[in-house]
């Protein structure tokens, strides 16, 4: 597992490029928290486990544990997500800076009990700050890295749009690239990156769009049309960012 100083760095340097910042103690709190929390896991008890979410969610999940197979199984569940190792890739805060959305990318080891071998995999932690301190919310698990669908190729053809089609599309921009003739928006949707192709970045500029918002780790959705053939195509005719609020 990465050093607490390397993780802090990588989000610090994040915040840095979005424009938004919270203090080094705050960062560093919640990685502990986290660092905690798979300690407590790898005891096998739930109260150890319980002591690091949130008042509410401590309330809400008590009373769901209430018998021995039921913690038993809590602690299962808390176990098919516990890394061997992980990587920061990105943090969104409130802003109040109360609440803060963490991204991780987990190497998973083997589970026996489920039959379930090593593998990649990208989640969000969600923290609020309570009087305590920092404490985890929820933990969701967002896509098996081994199991992500993508294009085939990248390349752009306006005239195999399928104009008689119109959609909506919405995910998470992995990367953008602007290329002499048109732009390409790699769009993360569950498990499964689409391209989404879109005018030039002189005419997006032009159409006032904000470069800003299609920037990687950006929620967006697009209207447009489905490629004729390729379904991890689209053309975009229009978009807006989704603001993204822990």
């Amino acid at each position: 597992m990465k050093s607490s100083l390397c993780l802090i760095f990588s989000i610090v340097m994040l915040l840095g490029t979005s424009g938004k910042a919270l203090a080094a103690q705050n960062i560093k709190e919640v990685i502990k928290v986290y660092d905690a929390y798979i300690a407590a896991v790898k005891t096998g008890k739930a109260d150890k486990i319980l002591v690091y979410y949130s008042a509410q969610q401590q309330k809400d999940i008590r009373k769901s544990i209430t018998k021995k197979d039921q913690r038993e199984d809590f602690v299962m569940m808390a176990r098919l997500m516990l890394p061997e190792s992980y990587e920061v890739k990105h943090a969104v805060w409130s802003k109040d800076g109360k609440k803060a959305n963490i991204y991780i990318e987990a190497q998973l080891p083997a589970l026996s009990e489920v039959n379930r071998g090593r593998i990649g995999m990208e989640a969000m932690l969600r923290f609020i700050k309570e009087k305590s301190g920092w404490k985890l919310n929820v933990i969701t698990p967002l896509a098996d890295l081994g199991k992500i669908r993508r294009p085939n190729d990248l390349s752009y053809n306006k005239d195999e749009a399928n104009r008689e089609r119109k959609m909506n599309i919405g995910g998470r921009i992995v990367f953008s690239e602007y290329k002499d003739d048109y732009t390409i928006i790699m769009l993360r949707v569950m498990e499964t990156d689409v391209a989404v192709f879109l005018p030039p970045q002189k005419v997006l500029l032009e159409e006032g769009v904000l470069l800003e918002e299609l920037q990687p780790w950006r929620l967006h959705e697009f209207d447009g049309n489905p490629h004729k053939s390729d379904d991890l195509k689209f053309f975009a005719t229009g978009g807006k960012a989704i603001e993204e609020e822990p």
